[in-house]
């Protein structure tokens, strides 16, 4: 049986490959933004102008038609479940389960985590030659991503890449429900506001969204009024800088980089600290934080200074000693997260963005919504009233988006 050649456009891929750095910096998301850009134009014509320039590259592809144990037809639209164990990797450590070929040329993957359950769903096209599938998919596959297969019967398909793994996958019926990606109903965007520094979050106080912005030669606190979307004055930050959650009137800060949080009053005064190496024992660095105003818990999210392992952190920070109520290994792409109705709302900093729920009972993320598609890249989010908000930035400026989610 002829081993078949798997390869990207312009660069070779795995078929597990890896996620973006957390966090970033705006060179990293600038270089994304651009090359996005590059390949946003979903049509026909880049699959072909992909499949053009790969011909200049040195990849031995041999298709007789023939193979020891399967035959070579044209891949007819349908819906493939993966059934091997090997899987092609996505954004988020997610698995990919679901590739649907549409009669309309396009194309949707369908990636779930393994153990936690939230989905990556990614658009895209197809075009297809008797053994050769051509696939282009602008968030996972810039470059287009060319493969041969072979049908092992009409039911059952198989991709190989180059080292010899294969990935099986069977024909059915419909793709589950329960792979659907949900989409929020976008109610208001504010655009045109000053630009968020990439590691702030979204407070709310009740009245105004706060989020860290780099101002004049210095990190500044942006008030946003939620009624009108108009960026009010800002006030010095203080250190550290970045703003992720209110705890009533006070803020919650982290820097990112230490293993302590603080909460200051509107004039700046510290009112509390949590220490998670001194306090609670398990020195971890920060990268968010959010409080739950009907439990009275801070949740915090960062790296374990002794694995460097990502991991979620459940503190009685009311009273003092501050006290670690529970430990959850969670290594996700976090950027930022909010307490809402009993869950914990997560930004995922994935490609494309979603937002997950986390069930701490069950362990699980049995939502996952779908953002907007675009060029923003996504930083804080919070509730306010029954809608979600979050705050980004897209050509420099800052976007407030305002969302409802159904259940």
């Amino acid at each position: 049986m002829n081993r078949i050649a798997l390869f990207a456009i312009p660069l070779t891929l795995a078929l597990v490959f890896g996620c973006p750095p957390r966090g970033g910096d705006e060179n990293l998301n600038q270089n994304e933004n651009a090359n996005d850009n590059a390949v946003n134009d979903n049509s026909a014509a880049n699959v072909n102008n992909a499949a053009d320039e790969n011909a200049n590259v040195n990849f031995a592809v041999e298709n007789d038609n023939e193979s020891e144990s399967g035959y070579v037809a044209a891949l007819a639209p349908a819906v493939w479940r993966r059934t091997s164990s090997q899987s092609m990797r996505g954004g988020g450590q997610t698995d990919l389960d679901y590739l649907v070929l549409n009669d309309d040329s396009t194309a949707d993957l369908h990636f779930r985590h393994p153990d936690l359950g939230f989905l990556l769903c990614y658009d895209g096209l197809f075009m297809t030659t008797p053994g050769v599938v051509l696939l282009y998919v602008s968030d996972l596959l810039p470059g287009g991503l060319m493969a041969q297969y072979e049908l092992l019967d009409d039911n059952t398909l198989r991709l190989f890449s180059p080292e010899g793994q294969s990935l099986e996958f069977e024909r059915v019926a419909e793709l589950p429900d329960e792979y659907r990606c949900q989409d929020v109903t976008v109610v208001n965007t504010f655009e045109e506001l000053p630009s968020p520094q990439n590691q702030t979050g979204l407070a709310y106080d009740g009245t105004h969204f706060w989020y860290t912005h780099w101002g004049s030669g210095a990190s500044e606190l942006q008030p946003i009024d939620r009624t009108t979307g108009v960026a009010e004055a800002p006030v010095a930050a203080p250190t550290p800088p970045y703003v992720h959650a209110c705890q009533g009137t006070h803020f919650w800060f982290c820097s990112g980089a230490t293993q302590i949080v603080v909460r200051r009053s509107p004039d700046g005064t510290p009112q509390d600290e949590v220490d998670t190496n001194a306090d609670l024992g398990t020195p971890t660095e920060i990268d968010v934080l959010t409080y739950d105003s009907d439990a009275h818990r801070l949740w915090l999210y960062g790296r374990a200074a002794a694995t460097g392992t990502y991991r979620l952190l459940r503190v009685e920070s009311d009273a003092e000693p501050d006290v670690l109520a529970d430990v959850y290994p969670l290594d996700i792409d976090m950027a930022a997260m909010a307490w809402h109705d009993g869950l914990l709302w997560i930004l995922l900093d994935t490609n494309p963005p979603v937002v997950i729920t986390f069930d701490r009972e069950s362990l699980t993320c049995p939502n996952t919504y779908a953002l907007p598609p675009g060029e923003t890249n996504w930083f804080g989010l919070a509730w306010a009233g029954d809608s979600l908000y979050l705050i980004g930035k897209e050509a420099g400026d800052g976007v407030l988006l305002q969302a409802q989610v159904s259940p």
